[in-house]
């Protein structure tokens, strides 16, 4: 049985956050909150990555026995990667959570597009009893990786929430909560949405945006091939090493079709 923790809106903000995947989003949230002076515990599949993020940002790994001791987590990875972390953790996060007085971690996610990943998520939060709010901060840069994380990537940024279908009063609760638990953050401007409405508005401007990045991509690459230069390291001058993976992930994996 883990710890069950307060983590209620009158808390006056989180003491402890967890956080999964220390990519560019991930990083930031932890960096945001270790400088807020909230402990922050992580997990990520590359030790080189977390001994990094040891040095002064993450105080120790997220795992079964610590999970208890966040008032938040944060799901900062690819939506498969979310998914198979949720369904390993589903007990540890249900030992951790007391639904009758609200209290416990709430967890939240970071993925681009919350169909996939809050359907499956909140299927699992009602089985198990722990909490889950999809969430989408509206933040990043050209770059990807821990190593370009910073601590004022949200500052300003919009966040947009996908509570899941509960009655008014916890819904109500669980936005508050997630809303005091990312102020040190520094969130500008908060919305709330349901996971299709949010997939329909944006991801056909992403995943467009996306596609011509690509595509200029591909020109740049073929002009300087076609002149005797090859790019190298540069990835083009156009995306300024833009992630293809995560890009080609979004347009021919996560988005619905365009209309």
């Amino acid at each position: 049985m883990g710890t069950v923790r307060n983590a209620r809106v009158n808390q006056g903000g989180p003491k402890c956050a967890g956080i999964v995947g220390l990519g560019l989003i991930g990083g930031s949230f932890a960096r945001g909150y270790a400088q807020a002076g909230v402990r922050v515990l992580a997990w990520d599949p590359d030790d080189d990555v977390m001994t990094a993020a040891s040095m002064g940002t993450v105080a120790g790994e997220l795992n079964d026995e610590t999970l208890g001791e966040c008032d938040i987590i944060v799901l900062a990875c690819y939506p498969e990667a979310c998914i198979e972390w949720l369904e390993a953790h589903a007990q540890a996060l249900a030992d951790a959570t007391d639904t009758e007085a609200i209290m416990g971690p709430v967890v939240i996610d970071t993925v681009g597009v919350k169909g996939i990943v809050c359907e499956r998520a909140f299927e699992l939060a009602r089985e198990h009893g722990f909490y889950f709010v999809g969430a989408h901060p509206m933040a990043g840069t050209q770059y990807s990786g821990y190593a370009h994380s910073r601590a004022d990537l949200f500052q300003g940024a919009p966040l947009v929430l996908v509570p899941p279908a509960v009655d008014d009063a916890l819904k109500l609760e669980l936005l508050g909560q997630v809303r005091e638990m990312v102020r040190p953050l520094g969130f500008g401007k908060f919305s709330v949405t349901s996971a299709a409405e949010h997939d329909r508005g944006f991801h056909h401007a992403a995943a467009l945006g996306h596609a011509v990045d690509l595509a200029l991509l591909d020109i740049v690459t073929g002009l300087h091939k076609a002149v005797g230069h090859d790019l190298g390291d540069q990835d083009g001058a156009l995306t300024a090493n833009a992630d293809q993976q995560a890009a080609f992930h979004i347009v021919h994996v996560t988005s619905p079709p365009f209309q």
